[in-house]
């Protein structure tokens, strides 16, 4: 079972979306955003789109775009999003309520992709940037009744830490945000903003801000998760713990009588347990490359997620 931490009244969410408002400045780039999405010649077009979504990002994440000198991939995410397009388009409309584990493989597909379409190299450091917290920006934006928007504290406060496997962690707090929706849906004032948005800024009244004090709330159970909760106490990785990882993968394969066998570098990050170490994992599957073998697929940084080579079989060094 998952849990959505409170019990939030229809007053928490009067109260919130007040004080957001009284104190939040950086919400007409939000406006702003959202009519451009809403016009004719905008919806549909991916490079008006990736547009209004850029406004949104630059302004409201722009502490990690600072990174990259104020940098944004804009045609590394116009790819991402022609790529999912007819997904998208099946999102937006849709309300938070909806959300069922049948959504959980496509969700995770689409916030996967974003996290590479959306990352950044460093100024100087050359390392690579991933941003959680843009990406469910943009969800939201582009289907804004159906993704709730989530940050570092609103994620911690509903035991939805990001920090190993961020889609998995999002898809846990889609469920808990349509919980907290399906309690608030019969007794919310009648807003002109979604529910799940109305959610957002009390979320972030309280929890980002801390300008909402002294409410304890109730711990509620919600429906059964289709993902279980992550561990918060897996290690750091090595290269010595990938490479192992990785060349068992290869034996297995290899004494299964297979003739390749594809690898994506989120899988096996996943499955090594690691914190944000993805560029580790590429740079290692790379290293492991020999002749015959293939980068199927990689974001124009060459780290990420989505990074999947076919190493072909068999190995005489395995």
């Amino acid at each position: 079972m998952m849990r959505a931490l409170l019990k939030i009244t229809s007053k928490d969410i009067e109260r919130g979306c007040a004080t957001f408002e009284k104190k939040e400045g950086r919400d007409s780039m939000y406006r702003v955003a959202s009519f451009l999405l809403q016009q004719p010649d905008c919806w549909g077009n991916v490079s008006r789109v990736a547009d209004a979504l850029a406004v949104l990002l630059l302004t409201w994440n722009a502490a990690f775009f600072r990174y990259s000198g104020g940098r944004l991939d804009q045609e590394g995410l116009e790819r991402c999003l022609r790529k999912h397009w007819i997904i998208i388009e099946r999102f937006h409309s849709r309300d938070i309520i909806t959300f069922t584990s049948e959504d959980a493989p496509t969700v995770r597909m689409l916030f996967d992709d974003l996290l590479d379409a959306l990352e950044i190299e460093t100024s100087g450091t050359h390392d690579i940037r991933q941003s959680p917290v843009g990406v469910a920006k943009a969800l939201h934006l582009l289907a804004p009744g159906f993704f709730p928007i989530w940050d570092h504290a609103i994620a911690n406060a509903y035991h939805c830490g990001y920090g190993e496997n961020p889609a998995e962690a999002y898809i846990r707090f889609c469920g808990m945000i349509r919980e907290v929706a399906k309690g608030l849906g019969e007794v919310a004032p009648v807003s002109g903003k979604s529910m799940v948005k109305r959610i957002d800024e009390y979320n972030y009244a309280r929890f980002s801000k801390g300008w909402l004090q002294g409410e304890e709330g109730a711990v509620v159970e919600s429906s059964p998760s289709p993902v279980h909760r992550v561990r918060s106490d897996k290690p750091v990785l090595a290269v010595p713990d990938v490479r192992q990882a990785l060349e068992q993968q290869l034996a297995r394969a290899q004494s299964s009588g297979l003739r390749y066998v594809d690898i994506r570098a989120g899988d096996l990050h996943r499955d090594l347990g690691g914190r944000n170490r993805l560029p580790l994992v590429c740079h290692v599957m790379r290293k492991l490359m020999t002749d015959g073998d293939r980068i199927l697929q990689q974001p124009p940084s060459g780290q990420g997620a989505n990074v999947t080579i076919r190493f072909v079989l068999p190995r005489s060094a395995i």
